[in-house]
This record gives C-alpha cells, structure tokens and sequence, in this order.
C-alpha cells in the first residue's frame, strides 16, 4: 500500500514539474519564434533594397532609376509577415551611383509584451551607376 502511494505522490510531482516547465517554456519559445521572424524579415528588406538598386543602376537618368526600382519592388513576393513595403527614395547621382532606400511594416506573429508587435524597418542600398547618360 505504501508503494503504491509513493507511486502516485512521484507521478504528480513529475506532472506539476512539467506544468511549470512548460509555464516558462512556452513564452521563450514564441519569443524566439519572433526574433527569427524579425531576422528573416530584416534580411529581406536589406536584399530588396539591393535588388532595387541595381535595377535602378541600369537607367540613364532619375526617372528611368525610379521606375525600375518601382518595377522591381513590385515583382518580389513578401512574406506573409510584411504588412508594407515601400520605396521611400531614389537618389541618382549620374555616372557615379545610385541609392534606394525602402521601408517595411512587419506584423509579428506572437505578440510579446514589450515588443512592438508592428516593427518598422528601413534598409538603403547604394551602387555604382553601369550606363552613362548624357
């Protein structure tokens, strides 16, 4: 009889042991969950704004830069998380280079208490001008 008490006395600590390790586990794993998507949707703003660049590195003059970057913007796919994105600025300078700068408004999936669970993020990319305009 004793045994069989004993038993269920370690069953239950064991399963008030999980309850609090998930208790504490859950919250960090979100957390995470939020810093990679974070991460991700920062390298994506980052290589979108590259890519805009050097579309707009092949156009002789500010409109044609603006509009290739616009172009470009348009035909990348965001990621379910990117709430907007767009193109802030286009600064050409010509026979020298060319500057785009993007914004991003990401909605995070967990919301976390003091996170913003809308960050903004603000990439610019710079390239050397490869058409000579006249």
């Amino acid at each position: 009889m004793l045994i069989k008490s004993r038993r269920r006395s370690m069953y239950g600590q064991g399963l008030v042991e999980l309850g609090a390790g998930l208790i504490l586990l859950i919250p960090i794993a979100l957390f995470l969950f939020d810093m990679y998507v974070m991460s991700l949707t920062n390298q994506m703003v980052d290589k979108f704004a590259k890519d805009c660049a050097r579309a707009a590195a092949n156009q002789p003059d500010q409109a044609g830069a603006t509009q290739a970057a616009q172009t470009a913007l348009q035909s990348f796919y965001a990621s379910p998380y990117c709430t907007q994105i767009s193109l802030t600025k286009v600064d050409y300078v010509p026979n020298d280079t060319v500057s785009v700068t993007l914004d991003m408004d990401v909605h995070l999936p967990v919301p976390m208490p003091g996170i913003s669970s809308t960050p903004h993020f603000h990439a610019r990319s710079t390239e050397p001008i490869v058409t000579v305009s006249h």
